[in-house]
């Protein structure tokens, strides 16, 4: 599924071109905004992929790994390298010489390694027992950790101790 807004015509209509000349147009269900609609989507997702090249934390990251989504996400996301891989985690190395990490609730590729991001997405596909293991593991690192009741504590506990 691939949300595009179409208020961003010329964007829109780039990865419309896209979807058409890669010939996956059967395949992909294009929509238009989904904020009211996350919940749902979360609940009819096998995994969440990231491939983002920039990111402040990883909210949606944060928001799929909650709803016991595993994740496929690039380096580059703070919320996956934080929090659902561990400086242990298993590397694997790729005929191409790329290394991915096989973290506890997300596989981890490097920005811009399409045919690596493709191995990660396949490998889970392909094994419905890691990847229900990975959605629970990517659960139990957000929930009950990022509730408010939570962070309000945490932080109710730091200005204490100040």
């Amino acid at each position: 599924m691939i949300s595009i807004d179409h208020t961003n015509g010329e964007l829109a209509e780039e990865l419309t071109t896209l979807i058409e000349s890669c010939d996956i147009k059967n395949a992909t269900a294009a929509v238009g905004s989904i904020w009211d609609e996350l919940p749902v989507i979360y609940a009819i997702t096998d995994i969440y992929c990231t491939p983002s090249v920039m990111e402040g934390f990883g909210m949606s990251v944060q928001e799929a790994a909650a709803t016991k989504i595993p994740i496929v996400s690039s380096d580059l996301v703070p919320f996956v390298t934080e929090y659902l891989a561990k400086k242990t985690s298993p590397k694997i190395k790729l005929g191409s010489g790329t290394e991915i990490v096989n973290g506890d609730g997300a596989i981890i590729v490097p920005p811009g390694e399409v045919e690596s991001f493709a191995f990660a997405i396949n490998m889970l596909l392909s094994d419905d027992q890691k990847r229900q293991k990975m959605g629970e593991l990517a659960y139990q690192a957000t929930v009950p950790y990022f509730t408010w009741e939570h962070i309000v504590q945490d932080f109710i506990l730091g200005i204490k101790s100040k």
